[in-house]
């Protein structure tokens, strides 16, 4: 029973086949075309153990018609649950709107006003000092004989940037000017066998491999290893394509949330693997924790803050076969940091660990629209 449980789990969550996505790799008997589209994921630090909430877009040839393995390694056996695509939109949803970026648009009325007062400002200052000056240099005696009127138009033109422009055009990060975004769609999941193994080798993972005619190659292998090394484990599945009620293959959509809770010593996004598919991956990642975390600065800090999401205590409460251990505890953590990137295959080789941050201290990048 709990086995079949475990099945249709996974069920929910593999429903396409996709060279890569950011946790975990896709294998597939025939070469497909190199579409990787983004994933959002969700991973909440309690101390001791890492849930994480992971949901992707996939992408897959028309043509496909076999089955394609799909593989994550994670640093210990873990619990696995799912919950209704719907549900994790609300929650996406949710933590997207608390770490949206403080837009600026200089298309409109205001971006003119900003525009000149970015001009404005400086020009304000120089007078300032000029007036300043003419108290003690008998040389601006124009400046000297106007310094009233001088100072008055300066303020005028300064107060308003002070008090309007500065804190929303400076920018106080580079980034993307679009930010992350997600598409909202659901489609029909698809069946599938799956197994956790944790093993002193990596030949019951190459075996499942082979017997499936799942391509990899050298550096798979090599990847393979030194997750065994470190004494992490794979959950492994195999997917067969899905179609829809008129017989045509599902290639495009977002598959159901799989929430994977692991003990482990500190919040780990795996990577390594993923490197091995030679193709660049946009990924976002949330993070719950005490405190803010920051990662070795291969994803760029989006938000920080003090949250309370609401969402999460109804996927706690919805989540099947059952909530993972202390989902409650996790759900109620109160600090939410936000990141983003595109990472190159070289950026991938070792897996995003993050780290406390040295402070607190709020966030929230600005974008400009021209």
């Amino acid at each position: 029973m709990k086995k079949a449980a475990l099945l249709l789990v996974l069920a929910a969550m593999l429903v396409g086949s996709v060279p890569a996505l950011a946790d975990g790799m896709f294998y597939w008997p025939e070469p497909l075309p190199a579409e990787i589209p983004y994933q959002r994921a969700l991973l909440m630090f309690d101390g001791s153990h890492e849930t994480l909430v992971v949901q992707s877009k996939y992408r897959m040839s028309s043509s496909a018609s076999g089955a394609f393995g799909w593989v994550v390694p994670v640093p210990s056996v873990p619990e696995i649950a799912s919950i209704e695509p719907d549900l994790a939109e609300n929650l996406f949803w949710e933590l997207e709107t608390e770490a949206r970026p403080r837009t600026t648009s200089l298309s409109d009325y205001k971006g003119i006003v900003a525009i000149i007062c970015l001009f404005a400002t400086p020009t304000a200052l120089i007078l300032l000092l000029a007036c300043l000056a003419s108290f003690f240099s008998p040389s601006l005696r124009f400046i000297r004989r106007h310094r009233g009127i001088i100072a008055v138009v300066s303020i005028l033109l300064f107060v308003p940037a002070i008090y309007y422009v500065w804190p929303r055009v400076v920018m106080s990060r580079p980034g993307s000017w679009e930010g992350y975004r997600f598409l909202m769609q659901e489609e029909q999941v698809g069946t599938y066998d799956v197994r956790v193994v944790r093993t002193g080798e990596a030949e019951d993972l190459i075996q499942w491999l082979n017997e499936n005619d799942f391509q990899f190659d050298d550096q798979d292998t090599q990847v393979f290893d030194d997750y065994v090394r470190r004494g992490w484990c794979f959950v492994m599945a195999r997917v067969d394509p899905i179609h829809s009620s008129d017989g045509k293959v599902i290639t495009e959509g977002l598959v159901a949330p799989l929430i994977l809770r692991f003990e482990t010593d500190a919040p780990v996004y795996p990577l390594s693997l993923t490197a091995t598919a030679g193709q660049d991956i946009q990924i976002g990642l949330f993070a719950l924790g005490e405190h803010k975390w920051q990662n070795d600065g291969r994803l760029g800090l989006e938000y920080a803050g003090e949250v309370q999401i609401s969402a999460l205590e109804e996927v706690c409460r919805q989540a099947v076969p059952e909530p993972p251990t202390g989902c409650l505890e996790v759900a109620n953590l109160p600090y939410l940091s936000k990141f983003l990137g595109t990472l190159t295959p070289a950026q991938m080789e070792s897996d995003l660990v993050l780290t406390p941050a040295e402070d607190d201290e709020p966030y929230r990048r600005h974008i400009i629209r021209w």
